[in-house]
């Protein structure tokens, strides 16, 4: 049978890419998507004790009811101490899907840019890279880049609004950074769109985590 891998998802903006991701680079993979885009108004409230355990009963019950062999955590507001809770609380691997592309950009960019929509992934997705940088005794300089309209026009199906609005938003800083990083899954179809208009690397969370989940050698 193939490996079996659900998808935690907070936001339904998730599904697609990823669903489309894994259907053209690893086909042989089960896929099952578990949503709660209630945890949103969770983590916009600081309540990640009650995000978290929602997180891990979703990973349990994945496990138990569809036999998923590993999670994939795709909301970028889970922090790296909520990653540990969750990691110790359920049965399977679990990763998060940017913690990879989150290594991968202090390991080779010293300016990063780093672009979200969501206010408070954005500020996880922070704290990771300055976590992942202090650990590997790397000190890159991350502009931050905070696009919430954007996540507003994807809400209401605006996909062209809001690639628009985020490439508009990435010229501004073209400048400053050496790469761009998109710190969640909704704007990875936005990768090749947006190095072509910008002319420097852009980095999405699928392509480093699915290099991950193949190290589990599921």
């Amino acid at each position: 049978m193939d490996p079996g891998i659900a998808l935690i998802h907070t936001s339904a903006g998730a599904i697609l890419p990823l669903m489309s991701y894994f259907a053209r680079e690893a086909p042989h993979y089960r896929l099952t998507n578990l949503l709660d885009d209630g945890l949103m108004s969770c983590f916009n409230g600081e309540d990640h004790l009650s995000a978290v355990e929602k997180l891990g009963e979703m990973i349990n019950s994945a496990r138990r009811t569809y036999h998923s062999e590993a999670a994939i955590i795709t909301c970028s507001a889970v922090g790296q101490a909520d990653l540990l809770r969750i990691q110790n609380e359920t049965d399977i691997p679990v990763l998060k899907i940017d913690v990879p592309m989150a290594e991968y950009a202090v390991e080779h960019y010293r300016k990063i840019g780093l672009v979200a929509t969501f206010a408070p992934g954005g500020k996880a997705s922070m704290e990771l890279l300055k976590q992942i940088a202090n650990k590997k005794g790397h000190s890159p300089v991350i502009e931050f880049i905070l696009v919430e309209e954007a996540y507003t026009a994807l809400l209401n199906g605006e996909g062209k609004i809001h690639d628009r609005l985020l490439i508009d938003r990435m010229l501004k800083f073209r400048d400053k950074v050496d790469v761009f990083v998109l710190s969640q899954v909704s704007m990875s179809p936005l990768k090749a769109e947006a190095e072509r208009a910008l002319d420097i690397p852009v980095l999405s969370s699928p392509e480093e985590c699915l290099k991950a989940l193949k190290e589990l050698t599921l």
